[in-house]
């Protein structure tokens, strides 16, 4: 009757910690998505807005947009490899 009680005891155990490990998996894969929601909406670059007729993207600033986002994705892309690690 004992080993049946350790058996139980160790299968349980084991429900558990499988649990908790999934359970922190679907967690990063939250983190993930609204790490990825920082940036993932917003556009690179705009339509200037002075006209209600020009459609003109507004490029005047570009390279300090294209630096901008690079380092944005960069430090998410840091963050997700770390949350993918664990």
């Amino acid at each position: 009757m004992t080993a049946a009680w350790e058996y139980i005891d160790q299968t349980r155990d084991m429900v558990h910690d499988l649990e908790q490990r999934v359970q922190k998996a679907k967690d990063n894969v939250e983190a993930i998505t609204k790490l990825m929601q920082t940036w993932n909406k917003l556009p690179l670059f705009e339509r200037k807005k002075e006209g209600k007729t020009d459609h003109m993207l507004s490029l005047d600033d570009r390279n300090d947009r294209i630096n901008k986002r690079y380092n944005e994705v960069k430090d998410v892309g840091t963050k997700i490899h770390a949350l993918v690690k664990v």
